[in-house]
């Protein structure tokens, strides 16, 4: 093989080895920009069902207002809510209609048909188990929400948006907390009497929940105690939910046994609405944020993979060339050798040609 030929395999071997670890590079972050592309879709496909769950948290609670006073003034707000809820529940049909998959289909499919029946049932006045099924539905909203949330935090690696997510899981579960104590505290003070153990049980279960939920929310909250807008929140929250209890979730504990509560049903109720609207607005802070942090993410990774893709091509080409100028001053290097050790040789044959030729004396004396 000529000493060209050694030149040309050198310099190929050193562009393809510099070609695969580009290519490495920016397979690594096509995937990473791949994945996050998704994530402002998901976000905001969380928040259509966050949005759901809250106003069918509404629907349920006027309903269950109609269903005690059935006015007709209380009926117009069902309207409303059920409106609201409908068309957020189109939202979530069309974003559901564009992607794979029949299991997410299949429970919006369902839970459309119960929302229906449970609507029929509020219009013929029957209350029983009106509350309950409605909650289960409102459940299983909350399941698909977890499987939203759980995908966005997969396909980012940021832990704000992991710990932004999962702050809005939070507040879901302690609204839906909020709105089931609100609903069985607000019946115990409009009745005056000992509660029966169904209600006692599902208060007590309730405030576990929330009490849960509210001590993780607030290790979320520890962790960006530092920005004006968390730390609001955390001091907001704190004296929001420590009046509420104090007025009136205290009371309930204390008198539940006696129904001698002294509270005012119709403040409850108010304060209460006034609290879950207050934990559905840091929600949709969090989205928000957790938004932002997505498209930066995006920006960040799109500018890294440019960078590198020139980096990369940058350091090929001076590799090529700093191949040609080794391989050059190598391959002169050798010729030179060659060329000494080449004359040398010469040299040396030269001088044994010329070299005298050994002289063989013959003698026939005595000794020969």
């Amino acid at each position: 093989m000529s000493i060209k030929r050694k030149q040309i395999i050198l310099v190929a071997f050193l562009m393809l080895a510099s070609l695969c670890f580009t290519v490495e590079l920016v397979v690594k972050y096509y995937n990473e920009y791949k994945n996050m592309k998704l994530v402002p879709n998901k976000v905001d496909n969380y928040r259509i069902l966050v949005d759901l769950i809250h106003n069918l948290q509404i629907e349920r609670g006027l309903s269950v207002g109609f269903l005690t006073l059935n006015n007709d003034d209380n009926w117009q707000n069902v309207i409303n809510a059920r409106n609201k809820s409908d068309a957020i529940l189109k939202q979530y049909e069309n974003y559901l209609s564009d992607i794979q998959g029949n299991y997410q289909k299949n429970v919006l499919n369902d839970n459309l048909k119960k929302i229906l029946a449970l609507r029929k049932q509020v219009e013929l006045l029957e209350a029983k188990d009106y509350a309950l099924k409605m909650t289960k539905v409102i459940k299983s909203f909350m399941n698909l929400s977890v499987g939203e949330g759980f995908a966005i935090s997969t396909l980012s690696n940021s832990q704000d948006i992991y710990d932004y997510v999962l702050a809005s899981y939070y507040l879901v579960n302690m609204r839906e907390a909020t709105g089931l104590l609100r609903a069985n505290i607000n019946a115990a003070f409009l009745s005056a009497k000992p509660s029966d153990n169904l209600q006692i049980k599902s208060v007590f279960e309730n405030l576990g929940i929330f009490n849960t939920y509210l001590y993780q929310f607030g290790i979320i909250l520890d962790k960006y105690e530092g920005e004006a807008k968390i730390k609001q929140i955390m001091e907001e929250n704190q004296n929001k939910f420590q009046t509420l209890n104090s007025k009136y979730i205290d009371i309930y504990v204390k008198n539940f046994t006696t129904g001698t509560y002294g509270a005012n049903a119709y403040s409850w109720f108010k304060e209460s609405t006034d609290y879950i609207n207050t934990l559905k607005v840091y929600g949709d802070y969090f989205l928000k944020r957790t938004h932002e942090e997505a498209l930066k993410d995006l920006q960040e990774i799109e500018s890294e993979m440019i960078f590198t893709l020139i980096l990369s091509l940058f350091f090929i080409v001076v590799g090529i060339i700093l191949s040609f100028l080794i391989v050059k001053n190598l391959i002169q290097s050798l010729n030179s050798i060659q060329s000494t050790l080449g004359g040398f040789f010469s040299y040396l044959n030269h001088e044994s040609k010329n070299a005298p030729k050994p002289i063989n004396v013959k003698s026939n004396d005595e000794f020969g």
